[in-house]
């Protein structure tokens, strides 16, 4: 860690030679936002040991979500750069689709089942420290400071309403039964450079560009297909970003109003999902015809990718 905030440094320097640590008044900001927020959320698991590679996927997509901040920064005399943040969203709309298919190669794919279901409901929250080291320029209009730290994010999503839409072979079965659910959590380190810009006395402009990695954990509780006896479990590493821009305008002393916008991408690799299963005895298409099984543990091969977008209005204090 302390290697990867004297490469930050070396290159804020080097890159940005009109910066330097200066001494000065210690200084506090604090920021709420509340906004809109839009997340995109898919995994996929693959059985290796079908020739065919049967596939399954869940994507939620277009979750809808009343999102919260609060964000604080503190600066010391000698420039020492301390950063907490946290945003709790309430998920009111969204949708699900689950497919299954075979694929026997990049380009050819058939659907087994299709399912569409209702995931407006759940909520999301990240909580998020890091200590780093600020620069100001010669003028002392722009700051820079490049950190590191910690990151742990979670959704805790819902499937329901399931309605199948699509199964081969067969008339399809239309609603479903049963409520699923699914948490993730994305934990581990990051790196970032935080900006502030004083354009005017009135006017300010801010970002982030941020880099992470560590774990992902995925558990799921299953009511939506048969074989799957109650639970799925996906353990995976991810890396992934996030950017964040937006402007502040003085309304009254130390106090800003603004607007800003936010992008994040995280994806897994080496991803693995377990489940327990009832293992039938299967006709020519794929379906059970003995009901009786058995039940085993099988493992996957997994992956996952999560897309974020937001706008929040900003109350932005400076002591």
């Amino acid at each position: 860690m302390k290697k990867l905030l004297t490469s930050l440094l070396f290159t804020c320097s080097a890159v940005v030679p009109s910066l330097e640590a200066v001494y000065q008044a210690p200084s506090f900001n604090f920021d709420v936002a509340a906004g809109y927020r839009q997340d995109h959320f898919r995994w996929a698991s693959r059985d290796p040991s079908v020739p065919d590679d049967l596939t399954e996927s869940v994507t939620w997509k277009n979750l809808q979500i009343a999102d919260f901040t609060a964000f604080a920064t503190y600066t010391s005399c000698t420039g020492w750069y301390f950063r907490a943040n946290g945003d709790y969203g309430r998920i009111y709309d969204g949708h699900v689709k689950n497919k299954d298919y075979l694929q026997t190669s990049s380009s050819n794919k058939t659907l087994i089942e299709e399912n569409k279901a209702n995931g407006g409901k759940g909520e999301v929250f990240d909580v998020v420290g890091g200590v780093g080291y600020r620069f100001i320029s010669n003028g002392g209009r722009l700051a820079l400071a490049p950190l590191i730290g910690y990151i742990h994010s979670e959704q805790h999503l819902h499937i329901y309403d399931v309605n199948n839409i699509f199964i081969i072979g067969q008339a399809p079965d239309g609603r479903v039964p049963g409520h699923s659910t699914y948490k993730t959590r994305w934990y581990g380190g990051f790196a970032a450079w935080d900006m502030l810009l004083d354009w005017s006395c009135d006017l300010k402009f801010f970002g982030t560009i941020q880099g992470q990695m560590g774990q992902y954990r995925g558990q799921g509780h299953w009511r939506a297909r048969d074989d799957i006896n109650g639970y799925i479990n996906h353990k995976a590493n991810y890396v992934g970003f996030t950017g964040t821009l937006g402007f502040l305008y003085r309304i009254f002393c130390n106090n800003f109003f603004g607007i800003s916008g936010s992008y994040r991408n995280l994806w897994t690799h080496h991803g693995k999902q377990k489940t327990n299963r009832t293992v039938y005895l299967l006709d020519d298409f794929g379906w059970a015809i003995n009901p009786q099984g058995d039940d085993e543990d099988f493992e996957q091969k997994f992956h996952a990718r999560w897309r974020v977008w937001s706008v929040q209005a900003n109350w932005f204090i400076h002591y």
